[in-house]
């Protein structure tokens, strides 16, 4: 079987020269908890308060790489997810630089890095200023210090990519406290083994960084316009107290009010505008900044804080440099997007009626 990859389609080629025409999938009803939950046939209590914290106490290696294939059990269980996410991969990824194989192996890597967040959890009560190196390495902490001379604050951004949540406790331990904007986990929808697991979580992080999530509630799969609005006006007054404030980018549009067209992954997609608009409203510099797990030592991850985008003050282009700096980590390290199985949330309806015409 013969793979060959054209930006929209991916065409399979059999020994006996027949020809099918894979169309990417059209977009069904948006579900963020789908895979809140763990295990199928097994209770997620089991994998949230037994089986991961149990592996947090053996020996690094050994618990990392039992965790490892956890993550291979949680892409084989769910089969929608995984089978959306290797989808997807194929879409995106060049086939001169990614053959067929590598694609399905990034495609299942992403599991084992979600769930190394997972038995990251139980790391967090241990670490601390003296030993947080043997776990995080950072670049261009500079970045942050530069912009905060400007007494302006620094706005950061990142996408699901990594482990975000470990990285703001590294973060708080380096001595870059960020405060950062999120859908609140503990929300009835999700699973109640992981609603559970994210109140340890958020406690934890608490006692570390000293600063409570900037929580945007959400409901019936969307943001509530006030507590939107709250958490937006928060964020503006910490950065006019020249405090650093973060956010994700990558938001699926059906969440969000306010929503333009940038290009991402190969294809017109809608993007939520709030971080645009609390820089053009705050002048606060806007950093990328990405986590990325070492692929062998999986309890090593290194955070790179990039150079500052450029503003020109038109909200869809500022919007696109900044999706423009997440798309290329992407397509550089496939394996660190766990939204993968989310990407064709963000196409754009209308493109794609257009281009089905």
């Amino acid at each position: 079987m013969i793979l060959t990859g054209l930006p929209n389609r991916v065409t399979i080629q059999n020994r006996v020269s027949r020809v099918v025409i894979l169309e990417p999938p059209h977009p069904g009803p948006y579900n963020e908890g789908v895979l809140t939950s763990r295990y199928k046939r097994l209770s997620d209590w089991l994998y949230f308060f037994g089986v991961t914290p149990a592996l947090a106490l053996l020996p690094r290696k050994l618990g990392y790489g039992l965790m490892r294939r956890q993550g291979r059990h949680v892409c084989r269980v769910n089969r929608v997810h995984r089978e959306e996410t290797n989808r997807n991969v194929s879409f995106v990824l060049d086939d001169e630089q990614w053959s067929a194989l590598a694609k399905t192996r990034a495609a299942y890597k992403t599991f084992e890095v979600m769930v190394a967040e997972d038995l990251e959890t139980f790391y967090y009560p241990f670490w601390n200023e003296n030993n947080i190196s043997k776990y995080y390495t950072f670049e261009g902490l500079e970045q942050i210090d530069r912009a905060r001379r400007l007494r302006r604050g620094a706005l950061l951004f990142t996408g699901h990519f990594g482990s975000v949540c470990s990285a703001l406790v590294a973060m708080s331990l380096r001595g870059y406290t960020l405060n950062h904007l999120s859908r609140d986990s503990t929300e009835a929808g999700f699973h109640p083994a992981f609603r559970a697991y994210a109140r340890l979580k958020l406690a934890w992080m608490r006692r570390k960084t000293g600063r409570d999530m900037l929580f945007i509630n959400a409901d019936q799969g969307a943001y509530t316009q006030v507590s939107s609005a709250s958490a937006i006006m928060e964020a503006y007054r910490l950065l006019s107290q020249n405090e650093i404030v973060s956010m994700a980018i990558d938001v699926p549009p059906q969440m969000v009010k306010s929503t333009v067209r940038v290009e991402f992954l190969g294809r017109e997609c809608l993007f939520r505008t709030g971080v645009i608009n609390l820089a053009h409203q705050s002048k606060a510099p806007v950093i990328p900044f990405f986590v990325l797990r070492d692929e062998n030592e999986m309890w090593r991850q290194k955070i790179i804080v990039q150079e500052p985008v450029q503003m020109s003050g038109n909200v869809q282009l500022d919007l696109q440099r900044c999706v423009d700096r997440l798309g290329n980590m992407i397509r550089e390290h496939p394996e660190q997007w766990y939204a993968w199985d989310s990407l064709s949330h963000f196409w754009d309806a209308s493109a794609l009626s257009k281009s089905a015409a």
